[in-house]
């Protein structure tokens, strides 16, 4: 699976190094995010942190339905891991035509395991994908040519 496409104004923090033209958005969304009601309690709760995490409107209101995604994966995945901790969890029980096979809580475990990876480059949750976004507000580091033309560092596009 392939990383998430920038964003036009992702691309244009980032610099235009291949001078490649960077497109219009066309579409901005708007709105704050929500949580929708008929998520379970588990799930609700994951994604009121997930919004409450972010410092910046990162997340709009059309991540919602990514965000709900999330959250059922991960309340899912609480549950797998919660019946796995029993006492009398057994890991191979008998199949369907008698012969044994793994318990079917470890595919569940796994799918939400999957499907909450896939959404979290979408959603900024994981670590490289939080560090790829620069701010708009972020210091950008000063250049070591910035005085080289008598520019002064704070005024790089001021000409003499």
């Amino acid at each position: 699976m392939a990383r998430p496409r920038k964003s036009p104004d992702e691309r244009r923090l980032d610099g235009n190094p291949g001078k490649r033209p960077i497109p219009v958005d066309v579409f901005v969304p708007e709105g704050a995010p929500f949580v929708p009601e008929h998520l379970h309690d588990d799930a609700q709760a994951c994604a009121e942190h997930i919004i409450r995490s972010f410092a910046t409107k990162r997340l709009s209101a059309p991540d919602s339905y990514a965000l709900a995604a999330f959250a059922t994966a991960w309340a899912w995945h609480k549950a797998a891991t919660h019946a796995m901790q029993a006492p009398d969890f057994a890991p191979i029980v008998p199949g369907s035509k008698g012969n044994l096979a793994p318990n079917p809580w470890f595919k569940i475990l796994n799918e939400q395991a999957r499907v909450m990876l896939a959404y979290a480059g979408k959603l900024y949750l994981t670590p490289a994908d939080r560090a790829s976004l620069k701010g708009a507000g972020a210091e950008q580091p000063v250049s070591k040519f910035a005085g080289l033309l008598g520019q002064t560092a704070s005024s790089p596009s001021s000409k003499h």
